[in-house]
């Protein structure tokens, strides 16, 4: 699968970067670009990238390896696991649905079990 299939993957992989560079926010992220590489990418920018909202020109990707202190290859490799974890994501088998009551007889069973607490309660105020 070529790049352009696999960009869709990039908010995922741009989030993945910058918490492996160290940085566990977007605005701790942006100083740290500012000032490594030079230039400003806004924690607001970094924010719509790693959402998806918006798209990074490549520009603004090459400075922000750059400050996170990645090349190209990084974003690469980890465009890579990203089609990866979901190609074996896809061929794992769904577990079977949870087997257990309904809703509607776990709601039987709670209510039987208020009755025998009254009853219980009931009786012990009686033999006081």
């Amino acid at each position: 699968m070529g790049y352009a299939a696999k960009l869709r993957h990039l908010p995922v992989v741009l989030a993945r970067l910058r918490r492996r560079a160290g940085h566990q926010t977007q605005r701790a992220a942006a100083r740290a670009i500012r000032a490594r590489a030079g230039g400003s990418i806004s924690y607001a920018s970094l924010s719509r990238w790693e959402r998806g909202a918006e798209k990074p020109t490549f520009e603004s990707i090459v400075r922000l390896l750059d400050g996170y202190g990645y090349d190209l290859k990084a974003i690469q490799d980890e465009l890579d696991r990203a089609d990866g974890e979901e190609v074996a994501l896809a061929a794992r088998p769904h577990p079977p649905p949870a087997a257990g009551p309904s809703v509607d007889v776990l709601l039987q069973r709670l209510e039987a079990l208020d009755e025998r607490l009254r009853f219980i309660e009931d009786k012990g105020s009686r033999d006081d």
